[in-house]
């Protein structure tokens, strides 16, 4: 079996369907040397695929306690989706 990796993943936190651990869980039944978070990071405005700002700590204290857990047995990362940090384009209304 090769490394297996995946760095690119979305939880409960914004769009995802499983919550942080499961997905550990899971990679480490698979045989995954290391897992990812990428959940979209929060915008200026609500939507139904990103974080809110009101969440963010209770994120980052999840992803922390996973990583000192499973210490040793797989490595975690965690990132923001890149795609959520884009310049909105702005239009003049006349």
């Amino acid at each position: 079996m090769g490394n297996l990796t995946n760095y690119h993943s979305h939880s409960l936190y914004c769009d995802g369907r499983a919550g942080m651990e499961d997905f550990v869980r899971f990679a480490l039944s698979e045989g995954f040397t290391s897992y990812g978070f990428s959940s979209h990071a929060p915008l200026p405005f609500s939507t139904a695929w990103t974080m809110e700002w009101d969440i963010m700590d209770d994120y980052l204290s999840e992803f922390h306690r996973l990583k000192e857990k499973y210490a040793g047995r797989i490595e975690l990362y965690i990132g923001p989706d890149p795609y959520t940090h884009l310049t909105l384009p702005t239009i003049d209304i006349v």
